[in-house]
């Protein structure tokens, strides 16, 4: 999946400085000197929106998530990339309340969304297929009930995570025909955070149990496994997994925990699980939180989204030369802005990225929301 908290480009392959971008034909784009460029949303979205999350199937196919005209009533919103723009899609059902909250993708050709949608905000899972979205229905049990996540997994599967009440906790996969009921060991059984489908029998999730604890989980063909969490009270917004010994998280460390205000002091993290102990690799300046992690062509990370407040804020990505995390400004530090959040997913296959940007000149408002690119190192 990925998280939750990504402009127009335009018909031949445009170069900004040494960064190629991807084939479009009246480009209305920024490009900042470590190679971002940043595009508005299309003409079509009311303003104001948000995009909650971004996935992308190759170099022509990606899709971002989220709502518009957030200062009056919420509407879902789902955009696609088609290799030259980005567009406004039509929703089945043509739904005017809500909110698209996921999408997922680990296919070249086909995603998946989630949504909650009508005033009492029922679910709504959507696939592309070819060219548009269209509604799959919920299995039995998830009717009128709550689901939490959704992650595409390779060719046709998909798998959603929620609470029932005839069920409690429950995981569904869909086969390609049909949702397939997969039981929840007694450590989990809470809110998941994060799904991250590596195969269509393979799911890494990330789950809060009822107690407060965080756990670490790995469905593959029938078994569960788990690692050891981090020690000490942490929110885990994205996972990598690199291979069954290698993991890659991103979020935040409680540094200071109060007894009635909870959480009051924080740190942001990414660590990674090494096979018997997580190491903690970056403590970026000023940031609040990190939002996500994305890999390069290698299957290693590459990018980390963060989640930045202050005055005068900047853009700003963590990048991993393989070796060391560094902190990168993507443009200048603007007057006026309070936080700034970035959110990062890869291009499968290849070096590039594309990123969801947020600006919020008021903390009490809405932000700018725009989509970024970066071509690859």
């Amino acid at each position: 999946m990925k998280l939750r908290v990504t402009y127009l480009l335009a018909a031949t392959a445009l170069t900004f400085g040494t960064v190629a971008v991807p084939s479009a034909a009246h480009a209305a784009a920024r490009s900042s000197a470590d190679g971002w460029i940043t595009m508005q949303l299309p003409a079509g979205v009311i303003r104001p929106a948000v995009l909650n999350s971004i996935a992308a199937g190759s170099r022509d196919l990606a899709w971002a998530a989220g709502t518009q005209n957030v200062s009056a009533t919420l509407g879902p919103l789902l955009l696609s990339w088609n290799g030259r723009h980005w567009v406004k899609d039509a929703i089945p059902g043509k739904p005017r309340v809500g909110q698209m909250v996921q999408v997922s993708s680990a296919s070249p050709t086909t995603a998946w969304a989630l949504g909650y949608v009508g005033s009492g905000g029922t679910n709504l899972v959507v696939r592309w297929r070819r060219s548009a979205w269209v509604r799959v229905p919920l299995p039995g049990d998830f009717q009128a009930q709550t689901v939490y996540s959704i992650a595409a997994g390779t060719g046709s599967t998909a798998w959603l995570y929620g609470y029932t009440d005839s069920h409690g906790y429950l995981l569904e996969r869909w086969t390609g025909a049909h949702w397939q009921a997969i039981n929840v060991p007694n450590r989990l059984g809470g809110e998941v955070a994060d799904m991250v489908a590596t195969g269509s029998r393979d799911l890494w999730l990330e789950d809060y149990t009822d107690q407060g604890d965080s756990v670490i989980a790995r469905y593959n063909a029938g078994r569960w496994t788990s690692i050891p969490p981090l020690s000490g009270v942490t929110f885990i917004s994205d996972l990598l997994p690199v291979t069954s010994r290698s993991v890659w998280l991103t979020g935040y460390l409680c540094t200071k925990i109060e007894v009635e205000a909870g959480c009051t002091g924080t740190e942001p993290l990414i660590a990674h699980w090494n096979g018997s102990k997580w190491n903690q690799v970056l403590h970026p300046k000023g940031a609040g939180f990190m939002t996500s992690i994305s890999p390069g062509r290698s299957g290693q990370p590459q990018w980390a989204g963060v989640s930045v407040s202050g005055a005068r804020e900047p853009l700003v990505f963590a990048h991993f030369n393989g070796k060391v995390w560094s902190v990168e400004h993507a443009g200048p530090a603007m007057r006026g802005i309070v936080a700034t959040t970035t959110l990062v997913t890869a291009v499968p296959g290849s070096n590039a990225t594309w990123a969801i940007t947020d600006r919020q000149a008021n903390a009490s408002a809405p932000g700018v929301t725009a989509i970024a690119y970066n071509a690859g190192r």
